[in-house]
């Protein structure tokens, strides 16, 4: 189904759909009818079976994370409370990671994550249409990687680096 894009969108929703079921069960079904060439599709899978094909990218978001306190010049030991936001935080693996990482009792998980995104989006758009209320309110976009170009010998040569302010 490589090359029909409308059955991959079609696999792409379903596979969000049982992720989304897998943070509150322990099994779901990708059913999809008629996926492609008359072909339908049904797995079972566990949560488990879930986070074992994910792995790699949740010790990503925990390299992430670590190279994020290292450039805010913070101590891990500094940090007293853990607010997680955005549909992954719901995931059970990633609460995991962190709260192990971290050595929390537990995450403050009392702000609603799609709220919060909402919240951030809107406060940003408030700030760059000028409303009223959002005059004393800064917030600054930075470059989130360094930018540059290709050098001999295929090393790069930064140009803008990573975490510089946008004009």
């Amino acid at each position: 189904i490589s090359n029909n894009r409308k059955a991959l969108l079609r696999l792409k929703i379903a596979c969000e759909k049982a992720k989304i079921d897998l943070s509150s069960i322990q099994e779901t079904q990708i059913d999809i009818d008629c996926l492609a060439e008359g072909e339908d599709l049904l797995i079972n899978i566990t949560r488990m079976d879930f986070e074992e094909c994910c792995n790699d990218l949740f010790l990503k978001c925990l390299k992430t994370l670590k190279e994020t306190i290292k450039e805010s010049n913070l101590k891990e030991k500094d940090i007293d409370e853990v607010v997680l936001i955005g549909g992954s935080s719901r995931i059970p693996k990633i609460r995991e990671i962190i709260q192990k990482h971290f050595k929390l009792n537990k995450l403050n998980l009392t702000i609603n994550p799609d709220f919060a995104v909402a919240a951030g989006a809107g406060i940003k758009a408030g700030i760059y249409t000028q409303l009223s209320g959002f005059e004393n309110l800064e917030v600054s976009d930075v470059n989130p990687l360094s930018l540059g170009v290709s050098t001999i010998g295929g090393k790069m040569s930064i140009i803008i680096p990573k975490n510089t302010l946008i004009p």
